[in-house]
Parts: structure tokens; sequence; C-alpha cells
């Protein structure tokens, strides 16, 4: 799967290689169209595309969803 992100800077956008999981502990929100999961990324400099509170687009070969990033992690 790919995830893209607007650059803060230039307003460009950017896809990164991304692995998506979803822990099956958690609970699915009642409509079940929402779900809470983690995205680890690659690529270069992707803490210039993705700020806590940034949107980004899940795509595996067009848009599947949307989201809000809530934190992130880097290692």
């Amino acid at each position: 799967m790919v995830v893209r992100g607007q650059h803060h800077e230039t307003g460009g956008g950017k896809f990164f290689s991304a692995l998506v999981t979803r822990s099956y502990e958690t609970q699915l929100w009642p409509e079940d169209n929402h779900v809470i999961v983690t995205v680890s990324l690659v690529g270069d400099e992707p803490r210039q595309y993705f700020e806590v509170g940034d949107s980004f687009a899940l795509w595996m070969g067009s848009e599947l969803g949307s989201g809000v990033v809530t934190r992130r992690v880097f290692v």
C-alpha cells in the first residue's frame, strides 16, 4: 500500500511506501467505516509531510480511504 502526503513548505504531494496494520483486538466504530491502523512509512523525509493533525490518503491502485495523523514515532 502507499500513503500520499503533502509537503508542509512547498505544498507538493508525494507517495510513500507503507505497511498498514490493524490490531484485530480493536473494536470497529459503530458504522464499521472507521478503523484505527498503524502506518509504517518508507522513504525520504516523511516528517516533512506528516505532522500530528495532518490528513493523508491510503492508496492501493486507487484511493481506499483517508485519515488523520494522531501520533508519530521515529525509529
